[in-house]
This record gives structure tokens, sequence and C-alpha cells, in this order.
């Protein structure tokens, strides 16, 4: 009997301790002073403004410059999200792999760099192709590469923050929607105005696209971290010791 109690008295406990956790206030101003986060949310911004330009103006590339029906554009541009989708659970199984024998930091950038500086080494290749298989082939490439960013500043923040992810991952979803509107309206401002030389529009886009990939590596390398940035009590949490 005494054991049954015991348990309950416990299990109530830790139930008291998880409330308490889900009623912590955010500490705003440890996330404003945070640098690791200000990169986090920078590179977050750099992973849209490619993926709003992608998503948006590729089947106007394939139209300008393949020279590809609607209905064959349609068709094709399935299948890089189909390689994708099967790129970011590949990357998950690897980064879990590799975090047995490095730290999680070190993997998050390794997977981070391979997930932006694919997309810009491809889009470079992609400057004044014409064929289309190989333009299509680049493209595939260019989404299963940045299918590992989404085990690197995605989950980073999960590493960073575990008390507060859903607050953080909302913040950083709003700089992430910037790019929608200024990446998109750019591009669009970018092609109107090379009208008469089309190819040198899109190879303007492709580059331009290509260096925030690259900034956003550089800022995530150099500055980011899975160290958890918020401290309880004058000790850190971590994924591990929930605080």
């Amino acid at each position: 009997e005494s054991t049954e109690h015991s348990s309950v008295y416990n299990n109530n406990n830790n139930n008291n301790n998880n409330n308490n956790n889900n009623n912590e206030p955010v500490p705003w101003s440890a996330l404003i002073r945070s640098g690791p986060l200000r990169a986090v949310l920078f590179t977050h911004y750099c992973n849209n403004w490619g993926w709003y330009v992608l998503l948006m103006w590729l089947p106007t590339y394939f139209h300008q410059v393949l020279s590809l029906d609607m209905q064959t554009t349609a068709n094709l541009l399935t299948l890089p999200h189909f390689i994708m989708f099967f790129m970011i659970n590949l990357s998950g199984w690897l980064s879990d792999m590799m975090i047995h024998s490095y730290s999680t930091t070190t993997v998050r950038k390794i997977m981070q760099s391979i997930g932006f500086l694919g997309p810009a080494f491809f889009l470079f290749l992609l400057c004044n192709e014409d064929v289309p298989w190989r333009a299509v082939f680049y493209v595939c490439c260019i989404f299963a590469t940045n299918a590992f960013s989404h085990v690197g500043y995605s989950l980073v923040i999960l590493d960073m923050t575990p008390n507060h992810a859903s607050v953080v991952q909302g913040i950083s979803n709003t700089f992430g929607t910037i790019p929608g509107f200024v990446a998109v309206t750019l591009t669009g401002m970018i092609l109107a105005a090379n009208e008469e030389d089309i190819n040198h529009g899109w190879n303007l886009v492709f580059l331009i696209t290509a260096a925030w990939y690259v900034a956003g590596t550089i800022i995530f390398d150099l500055f980011a971290s899975s160290e958890n940035i918020i401290l309880h009590n004058g000790k850190s949490c971590s994924p591990k010791n929930m605080c």
C-alpha cells in the first residue's frame, strides 16, 4: 500500500513539474540578446528566400527558358518534391547516426552547410542552362540537398530552447515569411527589367538566390549553436535536463 501511495505521489509531482514548465513565462530578454538565435533567424530567412523563389517562379523558368508547355512543367516539377521528401528522411537518419560520434552543434552545422551550399552550387550550374533534362536534374539536386537544412536550422531551435521551442519557432517562421513577398516581388522586377535578354534575368535571379544561401551558411556556421540559451535558476537546461 505504501508503494502505491509513493507511486501516486511521484506521478503527481511529475505532473506538477510538467505543468510548471508549460506555464513558465517566455524569457524574452534572453531570446532577444541571443546571438545564436539571431543567426538561426537569419538562416531561416535565407532558406525561405530560395524556397519561395523556386516555388513561385520555376514554372515560369521552365516555360520561358526551356520552352516547356504547362502540362509538362507540372509533371516535371512534382519530381523534385518527391526527392526532397525522401532526402529529408534520409538526412534525419544520418544526423541521428552522426550525433553518436560528434557534438550536436557540429552535426547541425554539417547538415546546414550541405543544405545551403548544395543548392548554391546547382543554382550556379543552372545559369545559362537551356537543355531541359539537365535543368530538371539540377533542380532536383537543389531540392535534394536543401532537404538537409531541415535537420540544421530547423531542428536547432529545439536544442536551443527546449521549453519554448513553439514560441521561438513562431518567431522564426515570421522572419521566414518576409522573403515570401520580398524575394518573389524582386524576382518579378528583375525579370521584367530583362525582358529583352531573359536568360540574363534568370542568371541574376539564380545568382542572388545562391548568394543568400552562401551568406546563410557563413552566419550559421560562425554563430549558431545547439547549447541551451536560457538559464533557469542559474543552471542551464538541455533536452536531457528539462528545467
